[in-house]
Formats: C-alpha cells, structure tokens, sequence
C-alpha cells in the first residue's frame, strides 16, 4: 500500500508539473529578428527571405528602420542590388529564438578580379537589452575597402595617441567587435593595426543605456567613421 501511495504522489506531480503548477503558462521564446545595414559603398540593395522582399532599395550607408521577425527555421537568405531579380549573395541559415542580428552588406559590386572585395552579407548577432548604469554598448565594424591592387588591413577602434584608455580588438575587413564603455562625449580613432597610423577620427557622444553601431567604411581616399543606433528591447 505504501508503495502505491509514493506512486500515485509521484504521478499527481507530474500531471502538476505538465500543466504548469495549478494554471501557469510558459512564456513563449520570441523568433529570431533581423535588421539590414548596407555598408556597400557602390549600391542599394534589396534582402529576401525565401524569395520575399523584406527589406526594399537600402541605399549605400543605409538600413531597414527596424528589426524585423522571422521563422526559427531553415530559410533561404539573398542580397540582391535593388530592383533586380538576380541575387548578388545568398545563404541558406537557422536563425536561433531569441536572438537579434544585423544582416550587414559590405564590400563591391564591381570588384575586377579581387575576390576579396566582393560584394556580400554576412550575420552578427547582437545583444539587444539596453546596458546598465552610465555605460553603451558599442559594435563596431570593419567595411572600409582599399584601392585597387591594395589589401584590407584590420584597425583598433580606440582614442587617439599612445596611452589609449579606451581600445577595442583589432577588427578585420567584413568582422565586427564590441565593448561596453562610459557614456559622454569620446574621441575614437581606426588605427591600422600594428602601426601607429591613425586613418580617420571622430568625436561621439555615446549616450547611457544605448546601444551603437560604429562603421570604419567608405572607400580610399576618404574612409570614414559613421554611426547607427540599435534599438533595445
């Protein structure tokens, strides 16, 4: 009898346990959501999910205004130049619940024969929830393309001159990196990796509990550093 009892016990908290311990609901994971940013410096571009447009004509330095959701499923990406029916770039990918990404174009159309150069998308998974106290988060990017002939080089996002207290990971062409810093006004510096070259400048103030994107971008001679802001959940 004593066994029976221990049984009936054990099956009465699993039944509890399945219905979620006296009416409670599970909360439902979100779907994964994307948000496309066009660091190309020579053309707009159209982004499709399996063969639907999502994201229509995102000029050069440029992006779809939100993050848009999409299926935790095996699905057919593509980046088109705008208006065409042909894809530049596509990948087939399954996109984690809960989880945020930029869809970031970057590099040439009209690359000659430097396949490098080319014009492609990539994902970068982004943390989305606003950070704490007097910080920001920042992500920051590599899509400056060289002069013909000439290779891309990785840069140290960090502030000008020798005794930096602000300095990121080196970040190659196509890769992004982040870090949470002290919100205020900063001067950062792209500084070509193993050297004391520093290409471009620019003074932000990075606001608390925001979250940036920062792009080392455009093309020789005149690269430049430009800002996008990603919305927190």
């Amino acid at each position: 009898m004593k066994t029976a009892k221990l049984l009936g016990l054990g099956a009465l908290a699993i039944m509890i346990l399945a219905c979620g311990g006296g009416g409670g609901t599970t909360a439902e994971v979100p779907d994964p959501t994307i948000r496309v940013v066009n660091l190309s410096p020579s053309v707009g571009v159209d982004f499709y999910v399996n063969d639907t447009v999502v994201a229509s004509n995102v000029a050069t330095g440029g992006s779809s205004p939100s993050f848009l959701s999409t299926e935790n499923a095996e699905q057919d990406y593509a980046l088109h130049e705008t208006g065409s029916g042909i894809a530049i770039d596509s990948q087939s990918k399954t996109l984690n619940k809960n989880s945020n990404h930029l869809a970031i174009a970057f590099g040439l159309k009209d690359f000659g024969t430097e396949n490098a150069k080319r014009l492609r998308f990539d994902f970068f998974e982004v943390f989305r929830l606003a950070p704490n106290g007097n910080k920001a988060r920042v992500y920051a990017f590599n899509a400056f393309v060289r002069t013909p002939g000439e290779d891309s080089y990785a840069v140290v996002f960090k502030n000008p001159g020798l005794n930096p207290v602000l300095q990121m990971s080196p970040v190659d062409f196509g890769q992004i990196t982040s870090a949470e810093i002290d919100a205020g006004p900063i001067t950062l510096t792209a500084q070509r990796q193993f050297t004391e070259t520093e290409v471009v400048t620019v003074t932000k103030d990075f606001e608390a509990g925001k979250i940036y994107l920062m792009v080392f971008g455009g093309q020789d001679p005149t690269p430049t550093i430009t800002f996008f802001e990603i919305q927190p959940k």
